[in-house]
Formats: C-alpha cells, sequence, structure tokens
C-alpha cells in the first residue's frame, strides 16, 4: 500500500502545481486532501502508534491507486486539450499573419507582391482552359485634389470607398500602388471586360463619399488590355497603362482599351 500512497501523493502535487485548468478551490481541496491522507498515515503507520485495520488499509490502497489513475487520465485529457488549443491558436495566428503579409493594410485588397503571383497562376489556369484574360489599371482622378483640400484622412476614406466597389467585381483586384488598383478578369470577351469595367466606374462614380459633411465627386479612369494566349504580366500592365494615361489625357473618367495611332 505504501507505494500506492506515494504514487497518490506524487500525483495530486503534480495536479495541484502543474494542471492550468484547475480552479483555486480545487487546488485548495486537493492540496489538503494529500496532507490529510500523508499525515494520517504517516501518524498511524509510520510512528507505529496504531495499525491499520487490514480492510481499512485495502480501501485506503485501493482509493489512493484509483485516485492516480484517475489523475494521470485527467492530466491526458487536459494535456490533450491544451496540445489543440496551442495547435488552433497557432494556425489562427498563422492565417492573421499569411493576411497581413498578402493583402495592403488600408484597403483589404491584395498588396502588389501577392496579386503579382496570383495573376502569374491565374494567366497559367486561363491559357490551359483556353480562356481569353484581362487586365485593367485603374486611377483615381484628382486624387492629390482631396488629400491637399481636405487632408489624407480624407485621401484614406476616398480609397477605402473604392476599394470596397472593385473588391465586389467578379475578379481579381489589386492595390497597385497609391491611388492605382489592378483587376484582373478571366473568361471574357474584350466588349465584356470593357462593359464589366463600365459598370465598376459608373458605381464608382455614384458613391456617397462624404467627408467632413460634403459629398465628394470621386472618378476613376481605367485602361484595359486583353489576351488570348501567354504574355508577361510586366507587358500587360505597361500596355494598360499606357491606355490609362491616354484615357487621363482625353479627360478623364474614361475607359481606354485601344489607342488609335
Amino acid at each position: 500500500m505504501g507505494a500506492n500512497v506515494h504514487y497518490f501523493i506524487i500525483m495530486v502535487a503534480y495536479g495541484v502545481f502543474f494542471m492550468p485548468n484547475v480552479s483555486r478551490s480545487i487546488r485548495v481541496v486537493s492540496t489538503m486532501l494529500a496532507m490529510a491522507i500523508y499525515g494520517f498515515l504517516y501518524v498511524n503507520v509510520t510512528t507505529g502508534m496504531q495499525p491499520l485495520a487490514p480492510m481499512f488499509e485495502q480501501i485506503l490502497g485501493l482509493f489512493c491507486l484509483l485516485s492516480t489513475i484517475a489523475l494521470i487520465a485527467g492530466l491526458s485529457y487536459i494535456f490533450e486539450g491544451s496540445v489543440v488549443e496551442v495547435t488552433s491558436e497557432l494556425e489562427r495566428t498563422n492565417k492573421r499573419l499569411h493576411t497581413l503579409a498578402s493583402r495592403d493594410g488600408l484597403t483589404g485588397l491584395y498588396n502588389r507582391t501577392t496579386g503579382y503571383r496570383l495573376i502569374e497562376d491565374e494567366i497559367r489556369e486561363a491559357i490551359v482552359n483556353g480562356r481569353p484574360y484581362a487586365v485593367a489599371l485603374g486611377d483615381i482622378d484628382h486624387f492629390k485634389a482631396f488629400n491637399e483640400q481636405h487632408g489624407h484622412d480624407c485621401g484614406d476614406l476616398v480609397l477605402k470607398q473604392v476599394a470596397s466597389a472593385l473588391a465586389r467585381t467578379d475578379g481579381v483586384s489589386i492595390r497597385w500602388g497609391g491611388e492605382e488598383f489592378l483587376i484582373f478578369l478571366t473568361g471574357q470577351s474584350a466588349a465584356e471586360v470593357t462593359e464589366t469595367i463600365d459598370r465598376l466606374r459608373q458605381r464608382i462614380k455614384s458613391l456617397e463619399t462624404i467627408y467632413d459633411g460634403r459629398r465628394l465627386s470621386v472618378t476613376m479612369t481605367f485602361g484595359v488590355t486583353t489576351r488570348t494566349g501567354f504574355e508577361a504580366i510586366d507587358t500587360l500592365v505597361k500596355e494598360a497603362d499606357d491606355r490609362l494615361r491616354a484615357g487621363k489625357q482625353e479627360g478623364k473618367d474614361r475607359i481606354v482599351s485601344s489607342i488609335h495611332q
């Protein structure tokens, strides 16, 4: 029985001091129980003052043994739960870190680095499936004036509202840099792409952008380029950018899908 008692005491001590999910009251009760049993046995058995009755000794030994098994099982359960909890928290943390690394902090759209990689994948998939694809590069008209006349908070508001409109487009939306945004579309003809981007342009133009009690007029100009075969991203973006600049020179708030020489 002595070995059983010692196992019991060790497990109680471990449970009291190392089990993270045990309440304070249970810790106190467990400590007092361990002290009472050990003290009782020390006085009545160790010093030899009064031998225990065989039946009582068997019951006490069985109690210590079963308690030890229960404590081991409880610790295993808690350990498993802690491992699962830590693993889940690590997964959530990794997901948050991935989101922070792949998204633009202000608008929530994909940042340029992640967007570039996504477009590469989308182009390969479009070519394999024999689908056309398009790149639309958009720039907020007169954006500098929002910052100069109303402050950068106003500029941030405009960026976020435009990004919200772009995020509802059936494609990959990216904050390409500053007030420039890139939209990648697949499976649409050149005419359908122009129609999709024009709906987006009108949606942005109709935004209720209110700052300091004033409604702001927000418009965007887009340059669009389409392909049916492989093309380097930099070439696509350069072509879309040339058309975007042509649209700016023609008066802004428009879509340019080709430049007439």
